[in-house]
């Protein structure tokens, strides 16, 4: 049975209320409430197969459910927010609370859209800072970088009307967050500030920092991440040249895709990665 919305279902009990005058009146009986004729209803479906993304916790499934009700334009019992303005509170909680939730792309990118449509581009700026420098983790810096990449209009459709950011504040962020004493959320801060700097035109600086970094401490994993970044710039900044040199960064984008590839052929985890 599909869910009703609560206008909906008070206007229909008012009208199963309802007596024509010409009509014998019926002796009267207990009714229930509209409230209470509300709550009675099933709740809305969720709008996905809950084996696809299988919540982990109650918790969980139950921020799932409030913004399944809030994609449906239907107002959680207690609140006095527009809608509107609680599904953005949930899915901010959702890819907050649950950052390796499967269903973390809809909330990230319901979240984008609905405060680029609202002009607060630059807020979103803040939210990144937020994942990617207080209680940080692996999977909060992907989220933070993705944010950024929004922030600054890299690779993401814009919004029509909407502003784009500050790049040199979002590549603050990133470094902000290099400086993290978890060695992979310090080094997810480095790649990102890398792929932003690239992705603004900045490739020579972006290659220095990267270079500078070196390969000490790094896992096999980040090695290869390395290596990769690297040949993807490399090969950006070899279609800016002509002749010998472009020829040169060419074999060396090719040196270091080979290896990368000869990794992933030899290690399953390694080409995931």
């Amino acid at each position: 049975m599909p869910h009703i919305a609560k206008p909906l279902s008070i206007a229909l009990l008012a009208l199963a209320s309802f007596t024509p005058a010409f009509a014998e009146a019926p002796s009267p009986a207990p009714t229930a409430s509209p409230a209470a004729a509300v709550a009675t209803l099933p709740p809305v479906p969720l709008p996905f197969q809950p084996e696809e993304f299988g919540p982990k916790s109650d918790a969980e499934r139950a921020l799932l459910q409030q913004i399944a009700e809030a994609m449906a334009g239907i107002s959680q019992q207690g609140s006095t927010l527009p809608v509107e303005d609680q599904k953005l509170d949930a899915f901010r909680r959702f890819f907050t609370e649950f950052p390796a939730g499967k269903f973390r792309p809809v909330a990230v990118g319901g979240f984008v859209k609905l405060m680029k449509s609202r002009k607060k581009t630059e807020d979103l700026l803040g939210v990144a800072n937020e994942l990617a420098t207080k209680d940080p983790s692996p999977e909060k810096s992907d989220i933070a970088l993705l944010m950024l990449k929004h922030y600054i209009g890299l690779g993401t459709p814009q919004t029509p009307g909407a502003s784009k950011g500050d790049p040199a504040k979002a590549i603050a962020v990133l470094d902000e967050q290099a400086r993290s004493t978890n060695p992979e959320v310090a080094w997810r801060g480095l790649v990102g500030a890398v792929q932003l700097m690239s992705g603004v035109g900045q490739r020579q600086q972006a290659l220095e920092r990267l270079e500078k970094r070196g390969d000490k401490d790094l896992t096999p994993a980040q090695q290869l991440q390395r290596e990769y970044t690297l040949a993807r710039i490399l090969h950006e900044e070899s279609a800016q040249l002509k002749g010998e040199e472009r020829t040169k960064l060419q074999d060396r984008v090719l040196g270091l895709l080979q290896k990368v590839t000869a990794a992933c052929t030899k290690d399953p985890k390694a080409n995931a990665s």
